[in-house]
């Protein structure tokens, strides 16, 4: 029988500075919870400007929707990656001071972020005991600050 504890309280530490996710072939992800403090500040601000215009009844346009994702993404709920390309194969540096090339590549790989957005939203990727788990049964990823 599965403890309370392990199955409903996660590292509030972990939610918000990120957990490095290993998607396999050299790809990972450090990413933090759907509501940590970032991720709800971030979500607030990129929305504000279109506050009025959903609450007059009218819908966000499509590709705005898509951008303001992507720019959420990209801001709040990745806080670094290794192993990201472009189109080409060119590898994309997750700068988090310049941010640019993240949104244009989460924009263009929709599946991706959406990817990183279901981890963002499991409780599981932050469950301390998980995470230990897991790290145990793969190996530790060069140059991994985890």
């Amino acid at each position: 029988m599965t403890d309370f504890r392990d199955r409903f309280f996660t590292d509030h530490a972990m939610e918000e500075d990120g957990v490095w996710v290993d998607f396999g072939e050299g790809l990972e992800v450090k990413i933090r919870r759907s509501d940590s403090r970032a991720s709800r500040e971030t979500f607030r601000r990129l929305y504000k400007p279109y506050r009025k215009m959903e609450e007059a009844g009218n819908a966000i346009p499509h590709d705005d929707e898509i951008l303001i994702r992507a720019k959420w993404t990209a801001q709040a709920l990745v806080a670094d990656w290794k192993g990201v390309t472009d189109r080409k194969g060119k590898p994309v540096k997750y700068d988090p001071e310049n941010l640019k090339s993240a949104i244009d590549l989460l924009v263009d790989a929709r599946d991706f972020q959406k990817l990183i957005n279901d981890f963002a939203d499991e409780q599981e990727t932050f469950r301390a005991q998980a995470v230990e788990e897991a790290a145990k049964n793969s190996p530790a990823p060069s140059g991994s600050t985890s």
